[in-house]
């Protein structure tokens, strides 16, 4: 049953829900590169910067801010990607 999923796959047949998904990330690469940016800083990809620490602060509104920064900026990158893809 999986290797007849991965064999349809590998033809390009995909399942119906990760269609737009696989066609979004393939059509706009930049905008899967703003998406990766703060999950390389939260995972420590740019430790030489300091930017972990931003998310995983002392104070709890500095983390509560940067958190909702990245889920505005995700917001953002949804409906850009919405709106590209309208025509």
């Amino acid at each position: 049953m999986a290797l007849e999923r991965v064999r349809s796959w590998w033809r390009g047949e995909t399942a119906q829900p990760l269609r737009p998904v696989v066609e979004w990330l393939g059509r706009y690469p930049l905008l899967v590169v703003l998406l990766l940016l703060p999950v390389c800083m939260v995972w420590g990809g740019f430790e030489s910067l300091g930017l972990p620490r931003l998310f995983l602060h002392d104070v709890p509104r500095v983390t509560f801010v940067a958190g909702f920064m990245s889920a505005m900026l995700l917001g953002q990158l949804c409906f850009v990607g919405y709106l590209l893809d309208a025509d």
